[in-house]
C-alpha cells in the first residue's frame, strides 16, 4: 500500500511500509535500494528540531476508528528513535482530557518538539490548553477523519510526515481566536457541558449553521459507536432533513474601528470562517485560503433548500467551484479585520445554537449572543512541513 527509505550517514538505511492493518520499519542493505530510488530519501545529519528540541509523541485514540488505527508510534517512530538515539516522550491519551492535561504542564523555558498522531481536534486542545509565548513546532501524522490542517500543507499520509521530520522546514503557525459574548460552554463527546468559555484559539476553522451542527451531531459517542466514519453521512441527512434556518447578523469590523454590517437578521445555512483550504484531502472549501498567511475567508450563504446545499457542497468537491455560484458569499478577512455574528434571540433551539472551532463544540447560551472572530496577535507556534 505503500513504503518509503529513509537513507541515513551514520545508522544505515531503513524501510517502512505499509499494508491495510500496520506499518512496519526495518534495517535494509544498501543493495536493496535500487527498486526504490523514487521512495528514497537521504539524510546526512539529524534536523535540529530533533536534537535541540524536546521531543513529545501524543497519541491520541480518540482520533479515527479504533478498528481501523495503525500503529504509527509502535511501528514507525518508537523503532526509528531508538535505531537514532532519539530521546523523546510518549503519551498516550486515556481520557478525552489527556492532551489538556499534558499541554497546561509544559514548561516556558524550554522547546518543544510535539509529533501529534490525531486529528484537527487533538491539536486544537493542544494549542488552546498551554500557556502563551511557548516554543513549540508541531509535526501532524494524520489520524482522524478530515485532517484538514495536514491535507492543507502537504502532510496527506504519515509517509509524508516522516519525511518532514527528516528533511521538512518550520514555518510559522497562524492562530485565530473566537470570542464568546456571553460565554459559551465546551460540550464533550458525552453531549456534557464541561467548562466556560469566554475565548478559544482555532487554526482550521470556526462556523455555525450546518457544518457546526454536523460535527456536534456526528461527534457523540452513540453516533461514534452506532455508525463509526459513516456517522458524517448520517448526522447530514439527519440535519438535512429537518434543514433548520440559522437566523442571525454578520458585521465587518475593520480596524479602525468602522462597523460594516454584511448581512442584517437573515437566516443563513451555511457560516464558516476558514484558514485553510481544505477540509478533506478532495473537498476544497476555500480554495484561496494559504495556511502560511495570517488572515481567515468568510464563506456563507443564506438558507435554501436541502438539495441546493448539497449541489453547493458537491460544487466544493469539484475543485471548490462553489465560490462561482452566486448563492455563496466568499469574503477576505485581513488581519486586523474581525467578523462579528450574531445570534438572533429567536433561535433558542440548542441544535442550531453551537460554533464549532476545530472539531470542539462551543454551545452557546443567554440571550445577546455575539461571536467575534479574528487573528491572533499571541502566538509563537510553528509548524513542520
Amino acid at each position: 500500500m505503500g513504503g518509503l527509505i529513509l537513507s541515513f550517514s551514520h545508522a544505515g538505511i531503513v524501510r517502512i511500509e505499509e499494508d491495510e492493518i500496520s506499518y512496519r520499519m526495518e534495517q535494509i542493505a544498501s543493495s536493496d535500494n535500487h527498486n526504490h530510488e523514487d521512495a528514497l530519501v537521504p539524510i546526512d545529519s539529524l534536523p535540529n528540531h530533533l536534537t535541540e528540541r524536546t521531543v513529545i509523541v501524543f497519541d491520541s485514540v480518540f482520533s479515527g476508528e479504533k478498528q481501523k488505527r495503525k500503529n504509527v508510534y509502535e511501528g514507525i517512530l518508537k523503532p526509528l528513535f531508538l535505531l537514532l538515539n532519539i530521546r523523546h516522550r510518549y503519551i498516550r491519551t486515556t481520557t478525552s482530557h489527556t492532551i489538556s492535561d499534558n499541554a497546561a504542564k509544559l514548561e516556558i523555558s524550554k522547546s518543544y518538539l510535539i509529533i501529534m498522531i490525531s486529528g484537527d481536534t487533538s491539536l486544537n486542545e493542544l494549542i488552546n490548553a498551554m500557556s502563551n509565548g511557548m516554543d513549540v513546532a508541531v509535526l501532524m501524522m494524520i489520524q482522524g477523519t478530515g485532517n484538514a490542517f495536514a491535507n492543507s500543507i502537504g502532510l496527506g499520509s504519515v509517509f509524508d510526515a516522516v519525511r518532514a521530520l527528516f528533511i521538512g522546514k518550520l514555518s510559522y503557525f497562524p492562530l485565530y481566536e473566537a470570542k464568546f459574548d456571553p460565554p459559551g460552554f465546551l460540550i464533550n463527546e458525552k453531549q456534557q457541558l464541561t467548562r466556560k468559555v469566554n475565548q478559544m484559539l482555532f487554526f482550521v476553522v470556526g462556523s455555525w449553521g450546518l457544518h457546526a451542527s454536523l460535527v456536534a451531531e456526528s461527534a457523540s459517542l452513540t453516533m461514534r459507536a452506532k455508525y463509526g466514519n459513516e456517522r458524517f453521512k448520517k448526522a447530514a441527512e439527519s440535519i438535512l432533513q429537518k434543514n433548520p434556518a440559522f437566523l442571525g447578523s454578520i458585521t465587518l469590523l475593520r480596524k479602525n474601528g468602522e462597523r460594516q454590517v454584511i448581512e442584517d437578521n437573515q437566516p443563513f445555512s451555511y457560516f464558516i470562517m476558514s484558514a485553510m483550504p481544505k477540509f478533506e484531502a478532495s473537498f476544497l472549501i476555500s480554495p484561496k485560503s494559504d495556511p502560511s498567511k495570517s488572515e481567515l475567508h468568510l464563506l456563507y450563504f443564506r438558507h435554501t433548500k436541502a438539495s441546493t446545499t448539497m449541489k453547493l457542497m458537491d460544487k466544493a468537491y469539484n475543485n471548490g467551484k462553489h465560490i462561482e455560484d452566486p448563492l455563496v458569499k466568499y469574503i477576505r478577512i485581513n488581519d486586523g479585520q474581525s467578523v462579528e455574528l450574531a445570534v438572533s434571540d429567536s433561535v433558542y433551539d440548542p441544535a442550531c445554537s453551537k460554533i464549532c472551532l476545530d472539531g470542539s463544540i462551543v454551545l452557546l447560551q443567554g440571550i445577546h449572543r455575539k461571536i467575534t472572530f479574528s487573528c491572533s496577535s499571541a502566538n509563537s507556534l510553528l509548524y513542520l512541513k
